[in-house]
């Protein structure tokens, strides 16, 4: 059974008198930790990467679910992420004494401001990705409206209206379903952008980094796997490795794979030669689901470390609340070996 670590109501993040309240609060989430291999539970690496534990995520409320990117802040302390029905959900991670994550606390979820603090409207709600700048704004990419959303700081995370970005030519014409799937701030604040949709090209995604002002395309090559070869892995999420390089991740279904893959810098700032090597590769029976968030950041002991959060397509949206999923909230983190 789950092992409830918040009891009572959770208080709801400090907000703006403009700012929408939920009408059913988080009361309590649960967590229970998860083996990096069901079937075997002695296993500890997958590909290049080194176990440091997970932890299923679970809360009873309608609000909570749809997770589908996530930023890790305060030396591996406190998760933020944004979720498919416009809210975000805050909280802190738990880790034992050797550094190995084990529980989440003092969760917190919020409706997602617009620009002018103006609640989100029908068909707005579809936050996909998650971008922290280096002045810690917080930039949003969202689907079925295709848009980048700039959170500046200030008031906790997403505490004041957002600044609509340009987004990247050519947006408009994805399908809803394929919009901004991952987004990432470089060092120097320009950001990348990913759509899990083919470009014109077959056999690849459509991707934008920023050059000054200007977006400028390019083509991420998609991976086949010889088990599944009509469907491909498609990106999720992004994230910056210390020293420049990127790592996407990278979601099959069906059936149900994660990859990750490392693109050096030098060839995503050229737009070409963007294959990279492959880091791991997670596919039953090892603890895998729909994994949309990805970020490196630092641990509790200072290294990088990569968190992986999932997506249980089950938070309500629009008064109606998809059904009970077997999906899962799962939260993984790893580190890096040579």
């Amino acid at each position: 059974m789950f092992r409830s670590i918040v009891a009572g109501t959770a208080v709801l993040l400090a907000l703006s008198a403009t700012r929408p309240t939920l009408s059913t609060p988080l009361a309590a989430i649960s967590t229970r930790p998860v083996p990096l291999n069901p079937a075997d539970p002695s296993q500890s690496r997958v590909g290049r990467l080194q176990y440091r534990g997970g932890i299923e995520i679970a809360a009873v409320v309608p609000s909570f679910g749809g997770l589908s990117d996530v930023r890790i802040l305060d030396q591996g302390r406190q998760l933020v992420a944004v979720s498919d029905c416009g809210t975000a959900f805050v909280a802190r991670l738990r880790y034992d004494a050797s550094g190995t994550l084990v529980g989440a606390d003092e969760g917190r979820i919020f409706p997602l401001l617009g620009p002018g603090g103006a609640a989100l409207q029908d068909g707005e709600e579809d936050a996909e990705s998650l971008a922290l700048t280096p002045d810690q704004a917080l930039v949003v990419g969202f689907e079925q409206r295709h848009r980048l959303w700039r959170y500046p700081p200030g008031r906790g995370p997403f505490g004041l209206p957002p600044d609509p970005l340009q987004a990247p030519p050519g947006t408009a014409a994805l399908e809803p379903n394929q919009g901004f799937e991952a987004t990432l701030a470089l060092e120097d604040g320009r950001l990348v952008a990913l759509s899990e949709a083919p470009t014109g090209r077959p056999r690849s995604a459509a991707g934008w980094i920023e050059r000054g002002a200007v977006w400028e395309a390019f083509d991420l090559p998609l991976v086949y796997a010889e088990d599944v070869p009509q469907e491909p892995f498609r990106p999720t999420a992004l994230a910056l490795l210390p020293g420049g390089d990127v790592v996407v991740e990278e979601r099959r279904y069906p059936p149900v794979a994660v990859r990750l893959r490392r693109i050096p810098r030098a060839s995503l700032e050229a737009g070409r030669d963007l294959e990279g090597v492959e880091l791991a590769r997670f596919a039953p029976p090892m603890t895998v689901d729909n994994l949309e968030g990805l970020d490196i950041a630092p641990g509790p002991d200072g290294a990088s470390r990569l968190y992986l959060l999932s997506d249980d397509n089950n938070c309500a949206k629009g008064g109606h609340r998809h059904g009970a999923s077997s999906q899962r909230t799962l939260l993984l983190t790893f580190t890096l070996g040579d």
